[in-house]
């Protein structure tokens, strides 16, 4: 029941509900509805009461749940969720679903990560209540050299969603990361199958990670987050992270069109500044001039040539980041 009445409180997560409303919407006793809040309380979920008034979701809530995102999605829309409120990895997760033949859409979405981890093996602290950790399962009819676009048209939907929420410009460091100012707030990583006959993706994995809130820190942390401050939005993370699949899905629904193309190279703001490329073979300082429709980076080089980089990783220097 404690399932049931959570959703109710997520249809309406600003309105007070009494006592004898929710014992209707359920068929249960008030006593029932009490208990089973009470059983939320414990879980963590925030209901606040008032004599009176009844109960509601308080702003401090905070839900990102699969029953919230699911909500915040447009009716109809073909996604299908699965839940974690800690999780090692999505990623990890979604791999293992690929692998058995899950269908493209399947999102797997956590409140938290214990072992979450980004490009390179780097690790991706993500702690609870501050953040959106999700990876999809796609099966696109993509070549496997161009697997690229779609960490780029993921990132252009985390950052024209947040954007949207918050009105602050974002920016993209190739090929992955978003930025708020000079600090990371988001990457992406995907993870692929390929089919060696076809040499094509058989299924591709995106996973997400996007620093909403700001997160609980021993020292200064060199990430940044989307809001300083919590707004009084009970399911703020949950409106968002849909907002950030909707977008998502309009741009790989027109993959080959590279819809997504202009606003990625709109928002590269290390354009122009000298940075170091880090490739397998070593690292060494190019200045970045642009990327070509595939997604590669165009650099020019110690010779002043322009080369052509499909892999890598732009390393920018402190003061080279920008306000």
């Amino acid at each position: 029941m404690q399932k049931e009445l959570l959703g109710v409180f997520i249809e309406h997560p600003t309105t007070w509900l009494s006592g004898a409303d929710l014992a209707a919407a359920l068929g249960v006793s008030r006593s029932a509805v009490w208990k089973q809040i009470e059983g939320l309380r414990a879980q963590g979920v925030a209901i606040e009461a008032a004599p009176r008034k009844g109960y509601r979701l308080s702003a401090e809530a905070n839900l990102l749940t699969a029953e919230s995102l699911a909500q915040a999605l447009p009716a109809g829309t073909k996604i299908a969720i699965e839940g974690h409120g800690l999780i090692d990895s999505t990623n990890k997760r979604a791999v293992a679903l690929a692998g058995e033949g899950a269908p493209a859409w399947q999102v797997v979405l956590a409140d938290a990560q214990s072992a979450g981890s980004g490009r390179r093996g780097r690790d991706f602290y993500s702690p609870a209540g501050v953040g959106i950790y999700m990876s999809v399962i796609l099966r696109p009819k993509l070549p496997a050299q161009e697997a690229t676009l779609l960490t780029m048209a993921a990132a252009v939907a985390v950052a024209e969603a947040a954007e949207a929420f918050s009105g602050e410009p974002l920016g993209i460091k190739w090929v992955n990361d978003v930025y708020r100012g000079q600090r990371k707030i988001a990457g992406i990583l995907t993870e692929a199958a390929l089919s060696l006959e076809e040499k094509s993706l058989r299924w591709a994995v995106v996973g997400m990670g996007l620093n909403v809130f700001p997160q609980p820190t021993v020292g200064e942390s060199v990430y940044g987050s989307l809001f300083d401050d919590r707004p009084a939005d009970p399911l703020l993370r949950a409106r968002l992270a849909a907002d950030i699949l909707n977008r998502l899905q309009k741009y790989l629904a027109a993959l080959a069109d590279r819809p997504y193309l202009e606003g990625y190279r709109r928002r590269l703001f290390f354009l122009g500044k000298p940075a170091d490329l880090v490739e397998p073979q070593g690292r060494r300082t190019v200045l970045p001039v642009d990327i070509d429709d595939m997604g590669h980076l165009i650099v020019e080089n110690s010779d002043g040539q322009h080369e052509v980089v499909a892999t890598g990783e732009i390393s920018l220097r402190p003061h080279e980041l920008g306000g």
